[in-house]
Order: structure tokens, then C-alpha cells, then sequence
């Protein structure tokens, strides 16, 4: 059996916990990979590197927190908001799912990440808000320019029980970025 043969099938039979464990790896590792450029960053000008373990952890827990919604949005409620009987023409239907995705999902996404971290990291709720709102707008502006291309692929061409894998591998690059956007919020945040 190939390796994706025994993923498709894992997929299928355990589609929540299958989806579960990749998230927690490929939001773990778009951590590693953004702690690897900051620290590169860190040797060029004579700093210690550091490999922070619990953030990679918290991270890569979100990946596990968040998949069972990202499995409901593409199986249940975007074909529930966008239904394909109602929507024959599938260029419509993309466009409808796309524009649904990147309004209200990819908002709510950005927002739960960003609150979800700042928690977890004893921030407070006040305090987590407003660290939001900070980062909101510009994390969503370089959403904008990566993830609709990535989302009509993801509504056209590929099979329903692979989007939240689709979308987990083109996460570990977003997520080496929310990951610095965040962190470099939380480092300048201590110098105040």
C-alpha cells in the first residue's frame, strides 16, 4: 500500500483524528521554520539561537484545536451555504464558496488564531483583543494575496476529503508567517 493510499484510507475511515495529527505537524512545523529565520536572523548579529519548545507545542495544538472546524467548513458548511444543487454552474459556485471563504471564514480564522495565542499565552482577554485588532488588518492583507489563489484551486479541482490536507500544507508557509507576525508582536511588546 503507498503512502497515500494509507492516507486517503485513514482519511476516510478517521477523518477527525487523520486531519487532527497533520494539522498538529504542519502548524508545528510552519513554527519551526519561522523560529529556524528568526534565528538565523538571531546568529547574523551575534545573538544565541533559540528552538522555544513551548511555543512550537502551543502552535502546533492549534492545528489539533482548530481541524475539527476547518473538516466541518469544507465538508458540511460550505457546501451547506453554497450548495451545489442550487448551483449547477461550477464557476459560480467556486466564486460564491471562494468569496464566503475569504469574508467571514478567513476573518473568524485569523481572529480565533490570534486570540487563541495570545490565551495561551496568559496575555489576558483585554489584552488579547487588542493584540488583534493590532495585527488583524495587515495579517488579513497578506492573506488576501495568498490564499484565494490557494482556495480556487482547493473549490475546483480537489476532492472534498483532501482540502483540509491541501490547505495544511500550504499552512505550514502562512503559518511560519502568522506565527512571526505574532511573535514579533510579543517580543516588541516586552521592550515597552
Amino acid at each position: 500500500m503507498s503512502v497515500v493510499s494509507w492516507y486517503t484510507n485513514c482519511l476516510l475511515k478517521k477523518p477527525y483524528s487523520t486531519k487532527m495529527i497533520t494539522s498538529f505537524f504542519t502548524f508545528g512545523l510552519g513554527d519551526i521554520v519561522s523560529q529556524m529565520i528568526e534565528n538565523s536572523a538571531r546568529n547574523k548579529h551575534g545573538e544565541k539561537s533559540i528552538c522555544n519548545f513551548s511555543r512550537f507545542l502551543k502552535q502546533a495544538t492549534y492545528g489539533i484545536i482548530f481541524t475539527p472546524y476547518l473538516h466541518l467548513h469544507f465538508a458540511k458548511i460550505v457546501p451547506f451555504i453554497v450548495p451545489e444543487s442550487t448551483n449547477p454552474n461550477i464557476k459560480i459556485r467556486v466564486i460564491k464558496r471562494l468569496l464566503y471563504d475569504q469574508t467571514f471564514h478567513a476573518c473568524m480564522c485569523t481572529i480565533a488564531y490570534f486570540m487563541y495565542l495570545n490565551l495561551v499565552n496568559h496575555t489576558g482577554f483585554n489584552k488579547a483583543v487588542q493584540n488583534t485588532k493590532e495585527v488583524f488588518v495587515p495579517t488579513m492583507i497578506a492573506n488576501w494575496k495568498l490564499w484565494p489563489a490557494a482556495m480556487l484551486i482547493n473549490y475546483s479541482i480537489m476532492p472534498q476529503h483532501y482540502s483540509v490536507f491541501y490547505v495544511n500544507i500550504l499552512s505550514i508557509f502562512w503559518n511560519a508567517y502568522i506565527s512571526y507576525v505574532f511573535n514579533r508582536k510579543k517580543d516588541s511588546s516586552k521592550m515597552l
